[in-house]
């Protein structure tokens, strides 16, 4: 059953393309949104499915690209690790300004945390091929975004400004009410003759 899943997702056949960008896709929506069972779980399908061409590789060959994997995995989760850590400050800053109250600040000591972000940072280590990828593009089109707002708003609002706006009656001031009134009334409460 697993040579003929082998024979079928051959590499460079259409099939282990295909495959490839499927499990991509899983991959990069499970770690932007900081699920990472689902990758490891197809990472061990995939491991059993292509075991015998792994192992066509020496031992040595292999420790050597494991432990480069490993060191790329570190050095981008530092690099993420900074972006994630400034982005969030900056949040901080842009909420609360530069003073903090003690409870804001042990909240963000808290997001901020190592031991609280250990998922995060172990899935940007394993996973740092498909989370460096994402990066990339998205970062990409988030700067295209940032830069096409001014003109999306332009056009909408030069769409809007089409409209003729009525505009809407003032409300009287309490004042306005009392004088305009068929009564008059005198300081004292009592009508006074309107002749």
């Amino acid at each position: 059953m697993i040579e003929t899943l082998f024979t079928f997702f051959a590499f460079g056949t259409i099939w282990f393309w295909l495959l490839a960008f499927i499990v991509s896709i899983i991959f990069i929506a499970s770690i932007e949104n900081d699920h990472y069972t689902l990758p490891t779980i197809i990472a061990i399908i995939l491991g059993i499915l292509f075991w015998k061409p792994i192992m066509a590789f020496s031992w040595q060959t292999l420790s050597i690209v494991v432990a480069g994997y490993a060191l790329a995995g570190v050095i981008w989760s530092v690099f993420k690790w900074y972006r994630h850590v400034h982005k969030k400050v900056a949040s901080y800053c842009e909420k609360y300004g530069d003073t903090l109250t003690g409870m804001q600040k042990v909240n963000l000591e808290l997001e901020l945390s190592v031991s609280a972000n250990k998922a995060r940072l172990t899935g940007w280590i394993s996973w740092w091929p498909w989370n460096l990828t994402w990066s990339l593009t998205g970062d990409f089109f988030n700067m295209l975004y940032d830069t096409m707002t001014t003109a999306y708003q332009r056009i909408a609002d030069r769409a809007i400004g089409n409209f003729k706006v009525e505009e809407e009656p003032k409300a009287k001031t309490t004042k306005e009410i009392i004088t305009n009134s068929d009564r008059n009334y005198n300081k004292k409460g009592y009508q006074s003759p309107d002749n």
